[in-house]
């Protein structure tokens, strides 16, 4: 990367003239050969009668619109930020709820074991026939009017 300074100059022939000479400097091959890139299609523009790319006002249009599109590549990246951090949110959100489903279904199927271990507890236990006493089927009008003898209603 090129460090900029305020002392240098605006113009694309300018800047890429000292990116090629700051890239020969400190040995960086790659700068170099991005800069003659950048002029070979400047080159290849200018002879397609491009609108945008002229050397009479030093490129300024085409200066204009790689900052106009860096600036909205920035607004896009920000945007993207946003929405991933937004997509982060949910998908936290979304896997606690998920760990909660999945508790409540672990204690559900808890609670429905010892339900069954209750029922097959009461299944086993023999069922004893029921003993009412008389007094009991007399006060519930059960028997109004009997022959059974005093001394066996108990």
């Amino acid at each position: 990367m090129v460090p900029l300074d305020k002392n240098k100059p605006t113009d694309l022939v300018g800047f890429l003239e000292y990116a090629k000479s700051y890239g020969t400097d400190n040995n960086q091959k790659e700068v170099v050969a991005l800069v003659d890139q950048v002029y070979a299609d400047i080159k290849t523009l200018e002879e397609a009668h491009h609108p945008h790319i002229s050397a009479h006002d030093k490129y300024a249009i085409l200066l204009r619109d790689v900052a106009v599109e860096v600036l909205h590549i920035k607004q896009i990246r920000q945007k993207q930020r946003k929405e991933i951090n937004r997509l982060i949110a949910a998908i936290k959100s979304l896997r606690q709820h998920q760990q909660f489903i999945e508790d409540q279904i672990e204690e559900f199927g808890n609670y429905l074991f010892v339900c069954r271990e209750n029922a097959a507890k009461r299944a086993k236990t023999a069922h004893k026939p029921l003993k009412f006493s008389y007094k009991d089927l007399e006060k519930k009008n059960v028997i109004v009017n009997s022959e059974v003898a005093m001394v066996r209603r108990f």
